[in-house]
Protein backbone atom coordinates (compact mmCIF):
# COMPACT_ATOMS: atom_id res chain seq x y z
CA UNK A 1 0.00 0.00 0.00
CA UNK A 2 1.27 3.15 -0.82
CA UNK A 3 -1.13 5.85 0.66
CA UNK A 4 0.09 7.56 4.23
CA UNK A 5 -3.73 7.21 5.18
CA UNK A 6 -5.77 4.28 6.30
CA UNK A 7 -9.20 3.62 4.29
CA UNK A 8 -11.31 5.49 6.53
CA UNK A 9 -9.68 8.47 6.93
CA UNK A 10 -9.13 8.58 3.62
CA UNK A 11 -12.72 7.97 2.82
CA UNK A 12 -13.57 11.04 5.48
CA UNK A 13 -11.14 13.26 3.73
CA UNK A 14 -12.31 12.13 0.01
CA UNK A 15 -15.95 12.69 1.76
CA UNK A 16 -15.08 16.42 3.09
CA UNK A 17 -13.01 17.70 -0.12
CA UNK A 18 -16.49 16.91 -2.53
CA UNK A 19 -18.97 17.26 -0.22
CA UNK A 20 -20.00 14.27 -1.11
CA UNK A 21 -21.96 15.79 -4.34
CA UNK A 22 -23.57 13.58 -5.95
CA UNK A 23 -22.15 14.36 -10.10
CA UNK A 24 -18.64 14.20 -8.52
CA UNK A 25 -16.19 11.72 -9.89
CA UNK A 26 -13.23 11.70 -7.81
CA UNK A 27 -11.58 8.42 -9.40
CA UNK A 28 -12.63 5.36 -11.09
CA UNK A 29 -10.31 2.06 -10.26
CA UNK A 30 -11.30 -1.32 -9.77
CA UNK A 31 -10.64 -2.27 -6.11
CA UNK A 32 -9.00 -0.14 -3.52
CA UNK A 33 -7.32 3.07 -4.79
CA UNK A 34 -4.08 2.57 -2.49
CA UNK A 35 -2.64 -0.29 -4.98
CA UNK A 36 -2.97 1.93 -7.97
CA UNK A 37 0.73 2.83 -9.03
CA UNK A 38 -0.43 4.29 -12.77
CA UNK A 39 -2.65 7.13 -12.38
CA UNK A 40 -4.84 8.36 -16.13
CA UNK A 41 -5.42 11.64 -15.33
CA UNK A 42 -7.97 14.18 -17.64
CA UNK A 43 -9.81 17.51 -17.07
CA UNK A 44 -13.30 16.33 -16.42
CA UNK A 45 -15.41 13.68 -16.58
CA UNK A 46 -17.63 14.64 -19.45
CA UNK A 47 -20.76 12.71 -18.44
CA UNK A 48 -22.06 12.08 -15.07
CA UNK A 49 -22.84 9.12 -13.67
CA UNK A 50 -22.87 8.30 -9.58
CA UNK A 51 -19.62 7.77 -7.96
CA UNK A 52 -20.84 7.01 -4.70
CA UNK A 53 -23.06 3.91 -4.90
CA UNK A 54 -19.91 2.41 -6.00
CA UNK A 55 -17.36 3.14 -3.24
CA UNK A 56 -16.87 2.01 0.02
CA UNK A 57 -13.65 2.82 2.01
CA UNK A 58 -13.05 -0.83 2.91
CA UNK A 59 -13.54 -2.77 -0.16
CA UNK A 60 -12.64 0.22 -2.79
CA UNK A 61 -14.39 1.00 -6.05
CA UNK A 62 -16.63 -1.13 -7.76
CA UNK A 63 -15.64 -0.03 -11.54
CA UNK A 64 -17.59 -2.50 -13.52
CA UNK A 65 -20.31 -1.87 -11.39
CA UNK A 66 -20.18 1.77 -12.20
CA UNK A 67 -19.71 0.96 -16.21
CA UNK A 68 -22.44 -0.88 -16.22
CA UNK A 69 -24.34 2.05 -14.90
CA UNK A 70 -23.00 4.31 -17.05
CA UNK A 71 -23.80 1.90 -19.94
CA UNK A 72 -27.37 2.19 -18.81
CA UNK A 73 -27.64 5.74 -18.74
CA UNK A 74 -25.76 7.01 -21.54
CA UNK A 75 -26.49 3.70 -23.64
CA UNK A 76 -22.95 3.79 -24.93
CA UNK A 77 -19.30 4.68 -24.18
CA UNK A 78 -18.71 8.39 -25.29
CA UNK A 79 -15.13 8.21 -27.59
CA UNK A 80 -13.03 9.37 -24.84
CA UNK A 81 -14.69 6.06 -22.23
CA UNK A 82 -13.70 3.89 -25.27
CA UNK A 83 -10.48 5.11 -25.85
CA UNK A 84 -9.85 4.70 -21.69
CA UNK A 85 -11.57 1.31 -21.66
CA UNK A 86 -9.03 0.05 -24.29
CA UNK A 87 -5.97 2.07 -22.88
CA UNK A 88 -6.94 0.16 -19.56
CA UNK A 89 -7.17 -3.57 -21.01
CA UNK A 90 -3.73 -2.94 -22.94
CA UNK A 91 -2.31 -2.35 -19.21
CA UNK A 92 -3.56 -5.72 -18.46
CA UNK A 93 -2.48 -6.68 -14.99
CA UNK A 94 -1.12 -3.54 -13.65
CA UNK A 95 -3.26 -1.50 -11.08
CA UNK A 96 -4.83 2.04 -12.72
CA UNK A 97 -6.35 4.66 -11.40
CA UNK A 98 -8.61 7.15 -13.21
CA UNK A 99 -8.90 10.84 -12.85
CA UNK A 100 -9.11 13.92 -13.39
CA UNK A 101 -7.48 17.54 -12.44
CA UNK A 102 -11.33 18.68 -11.61
CA UNK A 103 -14.29 16.43 -10.51
CA UNK A 104 -17.28 18.02 -11.81
CA UNK A 105 -18.64 16.64 -15.14
CA UNK A 106 -19.75 19.00 -18.60
CA UNK A 107 -19.82 18.07 -21.97
CA UNK A 108 -16.57 20.06 -22.69
CA UNK A 109 -13.95 21.92 -20.31
CA UNK A 110 -15.76 25.62 -21.50
CA UNK A 111 -18.94 24.47 -19.77
CA UNK A 112 -17.38 23.76 -16.53
CA UNK A 113 -18.40 26.37 -13.98
CA UNK A 114 -15.70 28.21 -12.54
CA UNK A 115 -16.83 27.22 -8.76
CA UNK A 116 -15.99 23.49 -10.28
CA UNK A 117 -12.70 24.15 -11.17
CA UNK A 118 -11.21 23.28 -7.95
CA UNK A 119 -7.81 20.35 -7.43
CA UNK A 120 -7.86 19.72 -4.53
CA UNK A 121 -9.32 16.22 -4.96
CA UNK A 122 -6.88 15.60 -7.07
CA UNK A 123 -3.89 17.15 -5.58
CA UNK A 124 -5.03 15.18 -2.41
CA UNK A 125 -5.03 11.72 -4.18
CA UNK A 126 -1.40 12.82 -5.40
CA UNK A 127 -0.39 13.41 -2.49
CA UNK A 128 -1.90 10.65 -0.48
CA UNK A 129 -1.57 7.50 -3.14
CA UNK A 130 1.55 8.24 -4.73
CA UNK A 131 1.44 6.58 -7.70
CA UNK A 132 4.70 5.52 -10.06
CA UNK A 133 3.56 6.58 -13.27
CA UNK A 134 1.05 9.12 -14.53
CA UNK A 135 -0.25 9.50 -17.84
CA UNK A 136 -2.05 13.29 -18.33
CA UNK A 137 -4.03 13.95 -21.28
CA UNK A 138 -4.99 17.35 -22.03
CA UNK A 139 -3.85 21.15 -21.87
CA UNK A 140 -5.58 21.92 -18.34
CA UNK A 141 -4.33 19.07 -16.70
CA UNK A 142 -1.09 19.13 -17.95
CA UNK A 143 -0.33 22.49 -17.17
CA UNK A 144 -1.51 21.58 -13.48
CA UNK A 145 0.58 18.91 -13.41
CA UNK A 146 3.41 21.32 -14.61
CA UNK A 147 2.64 23.41 -12.06
CA UNK A 148 2.10 21.45 -9.11
CA UNK A 149 6.00 19.72 -10.07
CA UNK A 150 7.27 22.91 -11.14
CA UNK A 151 8.41 20.84 -14.44
CA UNK A 152 8.41 21.00 -17.70
CA UNK A 153 5.51 18.28 -19.58
CA UNK A 154 6.91 18.42 -22.89
CA UNK A 155 4.04 15.42 -24.81
CA UNK A 156 5.03 12.54 -25.82
CA UNK A 157 8.03 11.39 -23.89
CA UNK A 158 8.66 10.73 -20.02
CA UNK A 159 9.46 13.11 -17.71
CA UNK A 160 10.71 12.09 -14.01
CA UNK A 161 9.49 14.55 -11.54
CA UNK A 162 8.47 14.52 -7.87
CA UNK A 163 5.77 16.35 -5.76
CA UNK A 164 5.50 16.49 -1.80
CA UNK A 165 8.66 14.51 -1.61
CA UNK A 166 7.39 11.70 -3.90
CA UNK A 167 9.25 10.89 -7.16
CA UNK A 168 7.21 9.26 -9.99
CA UNK A 169 7.51 9.88 -14.03
CA UNK A 170 5.21 11.82 -16.56
CA UNK A 171 3.87 10.91 -19.81
CA UNK A 172 2.18 14.26 -21.02
CA UNK A 173 0.09 13.76 -23.96
CA UNK A 174 -3.21 15.03 -26.12
CA UNK A 175 -6.01 14.63 -24.36
CA UNK A 176 -7.91 11.18 -25.08
CA UNK A 177 -10.83 12.83 -27.37
CA UNK A 178 -8.93 13.58 -30.61
CA UNK A 179 -5.20 13.39 -31.84
CA UNK A 180 -4.95 9.29 -30.79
Amino acid sequence: MNTLLDPQTFDQKLRELTGEAPLVRPFLCEGSPFECEIFLVGINPGKSSGFWPHWNALRGCDKRGWLQDYLAEHGRYSPTRERIERLFKALGPLRCLETNIYTFPSRRESDLDAAHRDTRVFDFLLKTIRPRLLFVHGNSAVQHLARLTKSDLSRGQFTAVSYCGVAFDVFAGHHLSYQW
